[in-house]
Order: structure tokens, then sequence, then C-alpha cells
């Protein structure tokens, strides 16, 4: 069965948040474990603790990423897409908050926020919807959507 366009946009917008969020982390990446080690309250974190949770963070929706656009599970869809809904209600409330950005790190998680919005809607899509749903959809865009 053929990838459909949704799909395959999907695949290239997720890729690159996640591209982009491993930038942020790099580059976050002092700041972020200093912070968690001044809220620990004297309990001693590891590196080694740091970079487990990180790959386990990354991992994650990788496999995710993986199940949607390589094998078609709607289940997988569903479950990215609840990650997605509660980070963007983590984001608003810290946005209600004050938290406004101030860095590049901020501003890289900003535009990761971005493309996988877009990647998700990309799910959403007739073309994609039929594909998950184990259909072989048409590649062509359906009534008032955009083709790609």
């Amino acid at each position: 069965m053929m990838r459909p366009t949704s799909i395959k946009l999907f695949e290239i917008l997720f890729l690159a948040g996640m591209l982009m969020s491993i930038a942020s982390t790099w580059l976050g990446w002092d700041a972020v474990t200093s912070q968690a080690r001044a809220q620990a309250d004297g309990a001693q974190v590891s590196d080694t603790f740091f970079l487990v949770f990180t790959a386990i963070a990354y991992a994650v929706p990788l496999i995710l990423w993986y199940l949607v656009a390589r094998r078609a599970s709607n289940i997988a869809k569903w479950i990215l897409t609840i990650f997605f809904v509660a980070q963007a209600a983590f984001m608003l409330i810290s946005l209600s908050r004050g938290a406004m950005p101030a860095s590049l790190v901020d501003y890289l998680g900003l535009a990761v926020f971005v493309l996988v919005a877009v990647a998700i809607a990309m799910l959403f899509r007739a073309d994609a919807r039929a594909w998950l749903a184990g259909d072989e959809p048409d590649d062509a865009a359906g009534p008032g959507e955009p083709a790609y």
C-alpha cells in the first residue's frame, strides 16, 4: 500500500521538529540540568540519569512516528495526538502565567511546537485517515483540501 501525501508530509514535518528539538536540548542542556539539580533539594542527580531520561523522552515519540508513518497505526496517531494536546495545554498554562519566550532555546521550542502541530494536522486529512484505517486512499487531496 502506497503512503499518501499527508503521511509523507507528517513524516517530514515531525522529523524536522524532532531534529530542532534535539538541537534545542543540546543548546539548553546546561541550563536544564542545572535547574533540575537545584530543584532536587540536595539529592544527587547524575549525568547518566539525565541522558537516560532524555533518550527515553526522544525514543517514545520516534517510536510513535514510526508506527504512524511506516506501520499505519491509528492507535499511535491518537497517542501522538493526546501527547500534543497535553503539550499544548501545558504551553497555554505557562504562557498564561507570564512565561514568555526569552532565549533561542525558547524560540526553538515554539518552532518545534508549530512544526509538530502541522504534522499532527496532516494525520487528520482524508488521505491519511483512509490510509490509517487500512483503506487504499487516493493520493490526491479530498474536496476542499489543498494538494501539497
